[in-house]
C-alpha cells in the first residue's frame, strides 16, 4: 500500500467521523469514493484526463431534509 493510499484512507475515515459526531441525526451515506483513479480515465467526464482533478467524494442525503455542511471541512 502506498503512502498516498494510506493517507487518502486515513482521510476518508476521519471525514467521515467527524461528519458523523455533526450529524449525528442526518440520515446520509458516502454512496461514491473514487481515490486515485488511473490516468487512462476520465472518471468525471469532463473531458480532462488528470487523476487529481478526477478524485471525488459522493454523499447522498436519504433523510429528505435539509442537511447542513457548511462545517465540514
Amino acid at each position: 500500500m502506498t503512502t498516498r493510499t494510506t493517507a487518502l484512507r486515513i482521510l476518508f475515515l476521519s471525514a467521515f467521523l467527524a461528519c458523523t459526531r455533526a450529524q449525528a441525526g442526518s440520515q446520509w451515506i458516502f454512496n461514491e469514493i473514487l481515490a486515485d483513479p488511473g490516468r487512462a480515465n476520465d472518471s468525471n467526464n469532463n473531458g480532462n484526463f488528470d487523476s487529481i482533478e478526477d478524485e471525488f467524494l459522493e454523499l447522498v442525503n436519504l433523510s429528505g431534509e435539509d442537511v447542513d455542511i457548511s462545517g465540514w471541512t
